[in-house]
C-alpha cells in the first residue's frame, strides 16, 4: 500500500465483505436447518405410518395362520 489510508481502505472493505460472506451463510445454515427439520418430521410420520401398516399386516396375517391351522 502507498498510504496508510490505501491501507485502511483495503481492510475494511474486507472486513465489509467477511461480514456479508458470515450474514450469507448464518442465513444457508438457518435455510438448511428448517429444511432438515420438515424433513425429519416427514419421514417420522412416514416411519409410523409404515409402522402401523406392518401391524395391522402382521395381524391379520397371525389370524389367517391361525385359521389355517384350524382347517388342518
Amino acid at each position: 500500500f502507498q498510504t496508510v489510508a490505501e491501507e485502511l481502505e483495503y481492510y475494511k472493505s474486507y472486513a465489509s465483505k467477511v461480514e456479508e460472506d458470515l450474514a450469507e451463510t448464518r442465513y444457508q445454515l438457518e435455510e438448511f436447518q428448517q429444511s432438515s427439520k420438515e424433513l425429519e418430521e416427514e419421514l417420522e410420520k412416514e416411519v409410523e405410518s409404515t409402522e402401523r401398516r406392518y401391524n395391522e399386516i402382521r395381524i391379520r396375517n397371525d389370524a389367517m395362520r391361525q385359521e389355517v391351522e384350524e382347517w388342518k
